[in-house]
């Protein structure tokens, strides 16, 4: 990846269509932070739950095999496939951020690869977790993200459904959102911001460079683990 961003180098305008920091709720939270209205990060914490990789109460091949079955022979799984996304959306909200620990397993009977990861990251003076679990009993086979950001004055936390900011005085903020509304919001923001930088001639949010420190984040988290 490095080497290909090296010779495209200004030629062309090239966007990773890297959709998760553009949903609704995470620009406003990261619009929040922006502002000032938790003071300084401190820790964060994302973690994203499946059972995808679970047999259905009626039988059958597990949903996340169903929707995309090459993930089955992935010799690199949650972290390259899934946890790529929220590596980029703690670089979003909090900073630029370096791999101190991973942890990954590979028992599914269903895929090759890992389907649990939990990765430690510090920067910036703060520091944080992203896991993620493809076989949660009891969730729903789609993803469930759960997200706190904590900061000196407040706390944002979302739980796939409600965006709130809490500070000590009490909830200051608390918005709904509708799971597939907030779910396609990521691909409308992307286009669209390709779409306005492309006509301004700005550069992308997630241009070649920027994605290049979410990839090193994958890469290093396979090296904490041992993949």
């Amino acid at each position: 990846a490095a080497a290909l961003a090296a010779e495209i180098g200004p030629r062309a305008p090239v966007m990773v269509h890297e959709n998760w920091r553009f949903r609704t709720p995470y620009r406003l939270a990261r619009d929040w932070i922006a502002g000032g209205r938790i003071g300084r990060v401190r820790r964060f914490a994302i973690s994203v739950e499946s059972s995808g990789l679970l047999t259905p109460p009626a039988g059958g091949r597990p949903p996340a095999l169903v929707r995309q079955p090459f993930m089955a022979e992935l010799p690199r799984y949650i972290i390259f496939e899934l946890l790529i996304h929220h590596l980029d959306l703690a670089r979003t909200l909090a900073s630029e951020l370096r791999v101190v620990g991973a942890e990954a397993v590979c028992t599914s009977p269903f895929a090759k690869g890992e389907e649990r990861a939990a990765i430690l990251l510090a920067g910036g003076g703060l520091f944080g977790t992203v896991t993620g679990d493809f076989a949660v009993p009891g969730r729903r086979p789609d993803l469930t993200d759960d997200v706190v950001v904590v900061g000196e004055e407040g706390r944002i936390a979302f739980d796939g459904e409600v965006l709130s900011l809490a500070t000590q005085a009490g909830v200051a903020e608390e918005i709904r959102f509708d799971r597939a509304e907030a779910y396609q919001s990521g691909y409308d923001g992307a286009i669209r911001h390709f779409v306005e930088a492309l006509r301004a001639g700005a550069e992308f949010e997630t241009s070649l460079a920027d994605n290049l420190k979410t990839l090193r984040l994958v890469d290093d988290a396979y090296a904490a683990c041992g993949f």
